[in-house]
Order: C-alpha cells, then sequence, then structure tokens
C-alpha cells in the first residue's frame, strides 16, 4: 500500500513533467492517490531524500515505505467533549456576575406594587446580562 502511493506519486510527477505542467501539489495528491494528507507529506519527503535506507544493499536499494494510519488515528479529535466544560464554566461565571450583582444592591423587586400579590423581578441578573452584552 505504501509503496503504492510512492509509485502513484513518482507516476503523476513523471507525468506533469513530461506534458510541462507544473509538479501537482499535495491537494491534488491526495485526490489522485487516495491517501491522507499526512501520507502524501511523508512520501514526498521521501521522494525527495531520495537515500537508500541504512540497512539496503549497494546494488538495488529497497524502496522506501510510508507508514499507514489507520482510520481511527487519521480523524482529527471531536470537541463536542469540551462542550461541557463551557457549561459548567458558564454556570460558575453566572453565578459569580449574579452573587456581585446583589451585593452591588440589585435583587428582588416588586414590579406591580399595591395590585394583588405582585410580580417579583429579581434584577441581579441586569448586571451580569448588561456586562456580557456591552462585551459583545
Amino acid at each position: 500500500m505504501s509503496v503504492d502511493i510512492l509509485d502513484q506519486i513518482r507516476q503523476a510527477v513523471a507525468e506533469a513533467r513530461a506534458t510541462g505542467d507544473p509538479k501537482p501539489g499535495r491537494p491534488t495528491l491526495v485526490r489522485l492517490t487516495g491517501a491522507t494528507d499526512y501520507q502524501v507529506r511523508k512520501a514526498l519527503a521521501i521522494l525527495a531524500d531520495d537515500k537508500p535506507p541504512a540497512g539496503a544493499s549497494a546494488g538495488e536499494p529497497e524502496p522506501p515505505t510510508v507508514p499507514a494510519t489507520s482510520g481511527a488515528s487519521a480523524r482529527l479529535p471531536r470537541p463536542w467533549p469540551l462542550i461541557f466544560v463551557g457549561l459548567a464554566a458558564a454556570v460558575a461565571t453566572w453565578g459569580g456576575w449574579v452573587r456581585l450583582g446583589e451585593l452591588t444592591g440589585f435583587g428582588p423587586i416588586n414590579l406591580l406594587p399595591g395590585v394583588g400579590g405582585g410580580f417579583t423581578l429579581n434584577t441581579a441578573v441586569v448586571l451580569p446580562l448588561s456586562v456580557e452584552f456591552y462585551s459583545a
């Protein structure tokens, strides 16, 4: 598999040279070979060195190989677990701002005094909302 990628890259570069086109870039080689970007970069580095391996005989050099990566290790890490960390930080920050609002004088107020039981609103949330909206 890895020698096949090297051969495909050599062939693509040779065809470009023969037709007078510029050397194909990594995205083109990834598309042509079906390999990952890492495998293509590694193969290009090996082809650029083009030195026989240390254990090769002087007559016939052993073809260089590109290490294969499994599908699981080639994937990028998923950021969804960071949602839990972000939510915990948001709750702690929000609680801190609301407590600071209470300490500065914001608190429950009766919106309709004298009318029935009244409707109370905790204005301590005004401070964090104001700060967050202002920063945005």
